[in-house]
């Protein structure tokens, strides 16, 4: 194991900088909380991923555009825009998306590919509202009321996903 010699590394170069024992493991601590939440919600999405891939729903989402005809660019955005409005979490839109779109794009060249990856980031911003933490961010930091900040940011962001749907698909119309 590795472990023990990553362990004994950390605390002899904070030793060897004058620090003691505790000021490393608090240094340790304090560096992994702003990692952990961010793990949690990229676990998060990978879990409510496989739950959609375990009922068979990403399948026939995969297969229903499939026989709908319907851009991958266009469904990609849609999944992840009516996924992270739902969850309350951008991230967790951007991996289930991606999860059901995949199997959709393994043939596709890479600007394509591109294409469909941009969409969804573009989805995943879109219908920002009080469920998502950017919403409250803005609120708070800028000092809105609620119907300011549903004016302003999500008006804004769900604009700015319009776009970035709209560019895309005027991109993918000449590829």
């Amino acid at each position: 194991m590795h472990h023990g010699r990553e362990t004994v590394a950390l605390f002899a170069l904070g030793l060897a900088q004058g620090r003691s024992g505790e000021a490393v493991r608090q240094s340790v601590t304090e560096s992994l909380k702003a990692v952990v939440g961010i793990l949690l919600i990229i676990g998060g999405g990978g879990a409510f991923n496989q739950v959609l891939e375990d009922t068979g729903i990403s399948h026939a989402i995969a297969s229903a555009a499939g026989g709908a005809h319907i851009s991958v660019v266009l469904l990609g955005w849609l999944l992840a825009l009516l996924l992270s409005a739902s969850t309350g979490s951008a991230t967790v839109g951007i991996v289930s998306s991606t999860g059901i779109v995949a199997p959709l794009v393994t043939a596709s060249d890479s600007w394509h590919t591109s294409l469909v990856v941009i969409a969804i980031g573009a989805g995943s911003i879109g219908l920002n509202y009080v469920n998502h933490e950017g919403f409250w961010l803005v609120k708070e930091s800028f000092g809105m009321d609620m119907g300011k900040a549903t004016k302003i940011h999500t008006t804004t962001q769900t604009l700015v996903s319009i776009l970035g749907l709209g560019m895309a698909l005027l991109l993918s119309a000449f590829l």
